[in-house]
């Protein structure tokens, strides 16, 4: 019988699902399309109509930084002077505006007279801030989405189950590779919850309260801010992102050296090179990283330092955090079942 194109794209048939290929290739699409969709509602979340966005006007390393005060200072003396006359102004501007427009142009024009940091700058790097921890929570959603999709298709196809004509090496192969999966998907969720997290912190706070923190100057950059007073949650957000990216690569990396039922030498040869190919990515991103490194010496130097900052935030503190005695028991289980599992 003949159906129209609109009905044949709706109407799925039953038997398809029978095969196992059709099947990998339905949870895969729909992992990734409920990844982007939930990356499109966080996305629209957060960036709203009307929302602050920072100053087009920013000071770049070539610009001598008494000039970019004189400018400043310049173009609001003149508003300053302009709205201090109404008969300038048109008719159609009410005097409640011009009062507080002319108040708003005034206080700038004093702090910047006065050499010190104007409410403005403050709330630039606030908003900078926030847009980092957004741009970074974006990219671990689809990461997630990647993630799940690779766990469900090594599911269905059973190649990471452990039997008992396995070698050791090929066992430990196999339950390492779940534990990177899973351990991907766990940090970019974390990424994605701490992003948020701090975003919402950021916006909640006071311009008094921020600056009471450190000294904003010209000199001060939104992650140098984030570094110096909020180190802990920076480097969650840095590390959890990478690590969990690296965990992923890793794993399908992996999987593809564990060698599986019916496989010829054409095909052994082949995953081969897709593994060592995929090593050998992962090595160039964390060079490339370490290249670009900022606040840290290395990668390796960042992770110590992560451990050094959750020591002391939720260990070795006082008075002693009640969840400590909780998390700390479920740390060394954890710990437990690592060896008793996989090594």
């Amino acid at each position: 019988k003949r159906r129209s194109f609109t009905s044949s794209i709706i109407i799925i048939k039953l038997k398809d699902f029978e095969n196992k290929k059709a099947m990998k290739c339905y949870i895969r699409w729909s992992c990734l399309i409920g990844s982007l969709f939930l990356q499109a509602l966080r996305t629209c979340a957060f960036v709203a109509p009307g929302a602050y966005q920072p100053s087009s006007l920013a000071l770049t390393p070539s610009q001598p930084k008494n000039k970019f005060r004189v400018e400043w200072h310049h173009d609001y003396s003149s508003m300053a002077q302009t709205l201090a006359s109404p008969k300038q102004q048109s008719t159609t501007t009410t005097s409640t505006s011009l009062s507080m427009m002319g108040t708003m142009a005034k206080t700038l024009v004093m702090g910047l007279r006065a050499g010190a940091p104007a409410a403005v700058e403050v709330s630039d790097i606030i908003a900078c801030s926030y847009d980092w921890c957004i741009n970074l929570g974006n990219p671990s959603a689809l990461v997630a989405g990647a993630v799940i999709a690779t766990i469900y298709e090594n599911m269905s196809s059973g190649t990471l189950d452990v039997e008992k004509k396995d070698r050791p090496l090929v066992r430990f192969g196999k339950r390492m590779t779940r534990v990177l999966l899973l351990s991907a998907f766990a940090l970019e969720v974390m990424s994605i919850f701490v992003t948020t997290v701090m975003g919402t912190m950021l916006l909640s706070q006071t311009l008094d309260h921020m600056d009471e923190l450190s000294e904003v100057t010209m000199d001060t950059r939104p992650l140098s801010f984030l570094q110096e007073n909020f180190e802990f949650e920076f480097l969650t957000a840095r590390i959890t992102f990478l690590q969990g990216l690296l965990n992923w690569l890793g794993a399908i990396a992996l999987g593809h050296f564990i060698p599986s039922k019916g496989q010829n030498k054409d095909a052994r040869n082949m995953n081969k090179f897709i593994g060592c190919a995929l090593m050998t990515s992962i090595i160039v991103m964390l060079s490339f990283y370490n290249r670009h490194m900022t606040f840290y010496n290395n990668y390796g130097h960042m992770l110590v330092r992560f451990i050094q900052c959750t020591l002391e935030r939720f260990v070795f503190c006082w008075p002693v955090r009640p969840l400590s005695f909780v998390y700390v028991p479920v740390a060394a289980a954890t710990a437990f079942f690592w060896n008793q599992s996989i090594l």
